[in-house]
């Protein structure tokens, strides 16, 4: 009886553990202004991914989709856990050189409504 109970309690451990280490996928959107389509792909390039990898985000890809005119710029981010998610934005957006980058490129991109 105590060894059943042993490997019940190992297997409930195990699964718990798995399930704590399970990666959190996120995806953003971003409708695009017709014509800033390169501008807005060379600024994510060379200057928001640098800043959003010291703070360990994991850019997993980034792709454009959509019709002419109706862009939108698609990233997926992989987090380790939510708490991580969580911690590493808190510590990103009021980053120096993150709202410099927003604050010179406002009104060129929009979030689509959800």
């Amino acid at each position: 009886m105590k060894k059943i109970a042993l490997l019940a309690l190992l297997c409930f451990g195990l699964t718990v553990a798995s399930q704590a280490q399970t990666p959190v996928y996120q995806l953003r959107i971003y409708k695009l202004h017709p014509g800033n389509e390169a501008h807005f792909h060379d600024r994510f390039r060379d200057q928001s991914m640098p800043v959003m990898k010291r703070y360990g985000f994991d850019i997993v890809f980034t792709s454009q989709s959509g019709p002419e005119g109706h862009a939108e710029f698609v990233y997926l981010l992989r987090w380790k856990d939510r708490a991580t998610q969580a911690s590493a934005w808190r510590a990103f957006l009021p980053d120096p050189a993150w709202v410099a980058i927003k604050k010179a490129n406002r009104g060129q991109i929009r979030r689509p409504r959800r």
